[in-house]
């Protein structure tokens, strides 16, 4: 019995690799096709996923009338049928994004600000990278990469259930030099950023699990929830903190800005960092709002707000 069980387990975990490594060449297939066709691929995604599947089309209604209570009903409409033509082009960006070369991506992805950034790092300080779900993320990580070498550019990532999924996963987001940390082993990479100057990239709008020690904030008039993990990183280890500030210039094209946001985060008090990101992230919001990723469903733990929760939205932070 006990051999039987683990044969087929062996061979679950084999068939289970064997359809992790088709998929992933399917993908990389996909990613080599020309740019044109990655154009046509964005329309056929927005079009299934929000023609034919109405993906989450009440979720992005929703959260837009909640940040936006003032605008008229005609002008969210417009905004929503924007954030689905951009979000079709996102995963046909992301898709492309596993094959993209370095010469392709610098021509697409214009990158300003990278000189302070490299004066901390020729100091001998790394420096913690922090953005939103705005714009395009994951070609973020891939600049980012391409515009610090030789130093190690690192991205925290949540790793996937196959672990023969997850390893090629890395190799195809790694390709132009991105290194991607597993959640449980970012203790590790901090202690390595410590002895070796290097950058760190955290994507920190997500809604966290722990309300109990998340930073809590008044976020496009909502109560929301924040991760407090940057916040701890930078006052523990005095990394500075980036803003990457990333713009939509058009299909496939991006330009980023590096803004210092936090230069000396041992001198500030909890939730400060967490309240710097918030505000420069949601005033880009409210300038461009269709580039931000509505389909996530921000405030569904708002309600669950715990009486002794962290708030950090009061002038003692700032």
């Amino acid at each position: 019995m006990d051999d039987k069980g683990s044969q087929n387990k062996s061979e679950n975990a084999n068939g289970s690799s064997v359809a992790a490594r088709a998929l992933l060449s399917g993908v990389q297939a996909i990613a080599r096709l020309p740019w044109s066709l990655h154009q046509a691929l964005a329309r056929l995604i927005r079009m299934g996923a929000f023609g034919l599947g109405r993906y989450r089309k009440g979720v992005v209604h929703q959260n837009l009338k909640r940040a936006f209570p003032a605008l008229p009903d005609t002008r969210i409409l417009k905004i929503q049928k924007s954030f689905e033509r951009h979000f079709g082009e996102v995963l046909a960006e992301t898709l492309k994004g596993f094959a993209i070369t370095m010469p392709e991506l610098r021509a697409r992805f214009q990158v300003a600000g990278m000189e302070g950034v490299r004066a901390q790092l020729e100091a001998g300080r790394s420096v913690l990278i922090v953005a939103g779900h705005y714009g395009n993320w994951e070609w973020l990580g891939h600049a980012l990469a391409v515009e610090a070498a030789p130093w190690p550019a690192w991205a925290v990532y949540k790793p996937l259930s196959n672990q023969t999924a997850d390893r090629l996963m890395q190799q195809v987001r790694g390709h132009l030099g991105l290194r991607l940390c597993p959640q449980p082993l970012v203790p590790r990479m901090l202690r390595r950023l410590q002895r070796t100057p290097g950058l760190a990239y955290f994507v920190a709008d997500q809604t966290p699990i722990d309300l109990v020690h998340a930073h809590w904030l008044s976020f496009l008039d909502q109560d929301t929830p924040f991760f407090h993990g940057v916040d701890k990183i930078a006052r523990t280890t005095g990394f500075p903190v980036y803003y990457a500030r990333v713009e939509k210039e058009g299909w496939a094209r991006y330009s980023l800005t590096l803004e210092p946001l936090v230069p000396e985060p041992r001198t500030r008090p909890e939730g400060a960092i967490t309240l710097a990101f918030a505000r420069r992230l949601e005033a880009q919001i409210r300038e461009r709002p269709e580039y931000w990723l509505w389909t996530h469903r921000r405030w569904k733990r708002s309600h669950l707000k715990p009486k002794d929760a962290i708030v950090v939205d009061g002038e003692e932070v700032q």
